[in-house]
This record gives structure tokens, sequence and C-alpha cells, in this order.
């Protein structure tokens, strides 16, 4: 069958990690769900990983959880990630 689900990294801003199950929403639409995720000291935010069903969300979409911005991590060694209002990718 077609996969219809991603699991991607997320940064979430704030310092309160969501439970497991908590929406993850993309202009105002659930797109998917929080799996795990913990806070981060040396990022100053939550770091996440949730199922997020990628052909739903607009590109220009604003990415949130429990109404903190969020947007997908960065691949690589450090997770680098630049978090805006303006971009969530």
């Amino acid at each position: 069958g077609m996969v219809r689900r991603f699991l991607v990294p997320l940064q979430i801003a704030g310092a309160a990690p969501p439970p497991s199950g908590t929406p993850i929403l993309a202009g105002g639409e659930r797109v998917g769900e929080v799996t795990s995720s913990a806070y981060s000291p040396a990022l100053g935010r939550v770091v996440a990983l949730g199922y997020v069903r990628l052909a739903e969300v607009p590109t220009e979409a604003v990415w949130t959880v429990q109404g903190m911005p969020a947007g997908m991590a960065a691949s690589g060694p450090n997770l680098s990630y630049t978090m805006s209002s303006e971009s969530t990718s």
C-alpha cells in the first residue's frame, strides 16, 4: 500500500513536552500526532517525534502543537533548526 504518514523529528517552542497523542496542526488543521517528546536544555525547547500526513500539509502552513510554534527539525548530527512564525520547514 501507499505510505500516508511519515515519522518526522520536530522542535516545539516552549519547555513543556506534550504527551503522546497530542495533535500536530498545520494551518489550524490536524495533520498528525506526537509520539514522544522531551525538553532539550541544550536547544532551549522541546524535541519530539510525530507521525504526520505530509501530503496534507500546505506548503506555507504554520505548524503548532498545543498552541506553540513547531516545525520539522532538519536532519543531521546536530538537528540544527531555525524556527520562526513565517517558516516551518
